[in-house]
């Protein structure tokens, strides 16, 4: 018989997870536990070697200075991890970039940084409020009609493809699942693999979680998997976002619930190596992260060259309630092209309390409230996180590759992007101020636009030229906004001003104050630029008079031409 377990918000360890200490929760429990700490694993490295070296030449040089090391190849990146028994962090990256035999062919020499997750017919349907919101009443909370993505009515369009393929880089899979099980990808010789080790530290072909599967986040990855591709339509449990798709289940979280730059850089070589054997992988999802990290290091260029492989990377922006704008995560905060960051979103359109934010770095926000999908053991699970939100965008690029198999990585993100329903509290939070709507991704990337409908893409305003006139040596004030306009209703503000050649131009309650030069008359001019608070811009010119200084007046008398 289904075993059903309803799991509420949960305790959440390190940065991304939403997990749980049991089913016998009660309020104490709902605690998010921060760890902001660069942890990484001592006595290890990751070396990026500079492009054309040979990285057997390299090892040979290492064994000479270390002794005996273990070691591995990565071939996504031109990358090896070397493990050297004894010595610091500190002590093997000094002695590494001292050596003149190697250190010209040394790129980049980085710690081995540990990541934490991101703590229809069917049965539960009506659950499944970030497909359809009726603002009905989910895990005793009500949300607001239409706070969701419209997946429903995407399904008109596009259910998905068996095709294509999504990898879940996660803590495993439970592939036996009844609401997995038909959707999962099936390799040579499993339907994944397991890169950290399981409870008997083998590496093997079996993606299966670790058990006991309530500890240290095990369940993460089954719960993730649903969201983005539970069997539809099964008068069974749930319904992913994309009904039909294969699920590749690659495992690189440890028993201890941690995995490190090492592990998951051994999945995204088995990604590649999937992708060279004719897998269609369209997208990776990411729900998990760290503070370590910097752009450009061999993590940031492997995912880029995923990229270039047609791969989109969906990462969780974080629950820590910060700007990560300012304050990092990775791999949310890489600047590759191919990443698209999600922050979450509550059942009534706000950003959730716990969610990361960042205007320059997130890019849209999803669901991830009260989010119910499949766990372990045949059960399902109430969990929530912006590892919750990250696999709607999952699913919605994979439908979206569905509806149009030649679309580019760039098409579909634009088409997520762009396909967003704007939403005031999302403003300044997200780049795109928006929540996902899947329909409208579709719909447009369906259209071949590749874009959203005019519904939901930001009008530039217009600023329009303006004219003054002052008198000699006098100040005047321009509202030069006053005859600027924003199709979109958007407030506007002065951004930036040029000055003039012959006087002083600020800004006072969005007003220009113009000051000429003393002794200056004659004409004047100064730009201003207009922003309207969701990336439209647009520049005007403003053209000042000063009239000449007047002549001193003499009362009216004209004594050499009075008249009797």
């Amino acid at each position: 018989m289904k075993k059903t377990l309803f799991i509420s918000s949960v305790v959440a360890s390190a940065l991304f997870g939403f997990g749980f200490s049991g089913s016998d929760l009660d309020a104490k429990k709902n605690i998010i536990y921060q760890n902001t700490i660069k942890a990484f694993a001592p006595h290890e490295v990751i070396v990026q070697l500079k492009e054309g070296t040979e990285a057997s030449d390299v090892l040979k040089r290492v064994q000479s200075l270390f002794g005996v090391v273990t070691h591995h190849r990565y071939k996504l990146v031109n990358a090896i991890h070397l493990i050297v028994p004894g010595k610091s962090f500190d002590a093997i990256k000094e002695r590494l970039l001292q050596d003149t035999k190697i250190k010209s062919s040394i790129q980049s020499v980085e710690p081995n940084y540990r990541s934490k997750v991101f703590q229809s017919n069917d049965t539960y349907y009506d659950k499944l409020w970030a497909i359809e919101n009726n603002g009905q009443e989910v895990n005793d909370k009500s949300g607001t009609k239409d706070a969701d993505m419209d997946v429903a009515e995407a399904w008109n369009i596009e259910k998905g493809s068996h095709s294509v393929v999504v990898a879940v880089l996660d803590t495993g899979v439970d592939y036996t699942h009844d609401d997995l099980s038909d959707n999962m990808w099936q390799g040579a010789s499993g339907h994944g693999y397991d890169f950290a080790g399981d409870n008997n530290g083998n590496n093997d072909d079996d993606p299966m979680p670790d058990t006991p599967y309530d500890d240290n986040g095990h369940y993460h990855g089954t719960h993730v998997a649903g969201t983005i591709g539970a069997t539809g339509d099964n008068r069974n449990g749930i319904s992913g976002v994309v009904q039909d798709v294969q699920i590749m289940a690659v495992k690189v979280f440890r028993p201890n619930g941690y995995a490190y730059n090492s592990d998951i850089l051994e999945g995204l070589d088995y990604i590649s190596d999937q992708i060279d054997n004719g897998e269609n992988i369209v997208a990776v999802n990411a729900s998990y992260g760290g503070s370590g990290g910097s752009q450009g290091d061999s993590m940031d260029n492997a995912i880029k060259k995923l990229g270039k492989k047609g791969v989109v990377f969906c990462a969780a922006a974080g629950n820590e309630s910060k700007n990560i704008d300012y304050d990092p995560v990775y791999p949310a905060s890489y600047d590759a092209q191919n990443i698209i960051t999600v922050a979450a979103s509550d059942q009534d359109d706000k950003l959730a309390s716990f969610s990361n934010y960042g205007k320059k770095t997130v890019e849209v926000a999803a669901p991830g409230t009260n989010i119910l999908s499949t766990y372990p053991d045949n059960r399902y699970a109430y969990l929530q996180g912006t590892s919750m939100a990250t696999p709607n965008v999952t699913g919605t690029v994979a439908l979206l590759a569905s509806a149009n198999p030649s679309s580019s990585v760039s098409e579909r993100i634009e088409a997520v992007e762009n396909g967003v329903d704007s939403k005031s509290s999302l403003k300044n939070k997200v780049s795109t101020n928006g929540r996902v709507n899947t329909y409208k991704a579709v719909k447009a990337l369906d259209n071949g636009n590749g874009g959203g409908d005019d519904e939901t893409r930001n009008t530039p305003p217009q600023a329009n030229d303006d004219a003054a006139t002052t008198e000699y040596e006098t100040e005047v004030t321009i509202d030069v906004l006053k005859n600027d306009s924003d199709a979109d209703g958007d407030t506007l503000t002065i951004k930036s001003l040029t000055q003039p050649a012959h006087g002083n131009v600020t800004v006072k309650n969005e007003k220009t104050e113009y000051t000429p030069d003393n002794g200056y008359s004659g004409e004047d001019s100064f730009t201003y630029t207009i922003d309207d608070g969701n990336g439209g811009e647009s520049t005007a010119k403003v053209t000042v008079t000063v009239k000449e200084k007047k002549e001193e007046n003499n009362g009216g008398w004209n004594w050499g031409s009075l008249f009797w």
